[in-house]
């Protein structure tokens, strides 16, 4: 997933005191040698050169993990797809399934978390429908989640939900590598606040360079405690930056011992799903999607009246079928992970 390897590393890298954790250095990952605010990503982009951000990492803790400490906590259980919800009172009547993930946008509002007894009364769910928010969405509402530090960690604990799969602080390529080190340490650190705080919290985890896969499954392996991780894989839409991804799960599966479920938010064709499937098993594996988002034949619904309700009963229904498919097809030749 590194490519092909450089013989020397970029100037920048040497003497750099991120170098080891890093793990960059002879790759096409590697920090450009200036830092500029016209670089990807703008000038909140951080760089080993620019002002503020070796400091920031020396806030976080540094970019090593061992100081995150994950604490015993039940085994999530999923079906093989799960479908994710808006807080839309046209979907009432069209919610039967037994869980549902609710994302950030639909629960962190600017001066309030919506609770889940909110949720449920809106969307006429039962009290034994268990209610999963997951914190992926789009970059200024995942970066407020950080600010708002503490006090929205105690929120959306209070809030009642069954479970928090920990925010996806974004990890974009082409940028620097110390945006990487920063943004995964976040995650983890956040999930540490979660569980601190007394939530069913899932880590989330997220690599570029092999290094990074290593280093998470070291941690994983140093916390037992952990059973299911979260990746969010729904900005790599190009079939080179899914391989890389496929890779660097094989090799954290691998270095885990196989033994990890994941939730995995992004994949829609049948295709990426019976990858997935080949490189962890299908027992292992759960999936999401914004379910919104599915294309649906406009002749399959009624042709009068609000839609919301019956489209998203449709969609539901195609994306677990392509997720069913490719759990079926791998399994009838054998080609799934051991």
């Amino acid at each position: 997933m590194d490519g092909a390897l450089r013989l020397f590393s970029p100037s920048i890298c040497s003497g750099c005191p991120l170098g080891e954790t890093c793990g960059a250095a002879l790759t096409d990952h590697a920090c450009p040698e200036t830092w500029s605010p016209e670089m990807p990503g703008g000038d909140a982009v951080s760089h080993p050169l620019k002002p503020g951000t070796m400091e920031e990492l020396r806030d976080l803790g540094g970019p090593k993990f061992d100081d995150i400490v994950a604490r015993p906590t039940p085994r999530l259980a999923l079906p093989p797809y799960t479908a994710q919800l808006r807080h839309r009172t046209s979907l009432r009547g069209y919610l039967d399934e037994p869980v549902y993930f609710i994302r950030a946008t639909g629960v962190i509002k600017r001066n309030k978390v919506t609770t889940a007894a909110e949720m449920r009364r809106a969307l006429l769910l039962k009290p034994e429908q268990r209610l999963i928010v997951l914190l992926f969405d789009r970059d200024k509402l995942i970066e407020s989640i950080w600010t708002r530090g503490a006090a929205l960690v105690r929120e959306l604990v209070d809030a009642g939900y069954d479970a928090i799969v920990c925010p996806s602080f974004s990890t974009y390529t082409p940028r620097p590598r110390t945006d990487y080190l920063i943004n995964m340490k976040r995650s983890l650190i956040y999930f540490e606040a979660l569980q601190t705080a007394g939530a069913h919290a899932i880590p989330r985890v997220a690599w570029i360079v092999s290094k990074d896969a290593r280093r998470l499954a070291i941690w994983a392996q140093d916390n037992q405690a952990v059973e299911m991780v979260a990746i969010d894989l729904s900005t790599y839409r190009s079939p080179t930056d899914w391989q890389k991804q496929i890779e660097g799960l094989e090799i954290f599966d691998s270095m885990t011992e196989r033994r990890l479920s994941y939730l995995i938010n992004g994949s829609t064709t049948q295709e990426r799903c019976e990858q997935l499937y080949e490189t962890a098993g299908v027992d292992r594996i759960r999936i999401s999607n914004a379910t919104t988002q599915v294309q649906v034949p406009a002749k399959a619904l009624r042709s009068t009246g609000d839609q919301t309700g019956p489209r998203f009963k449709a969609r539901l229904g195609l994306q677990r079928e392509i997720v069913d498919r490719a759990g079926r097809s791998i399994r009838r030749e054998g080609r799934q992970a051991a």
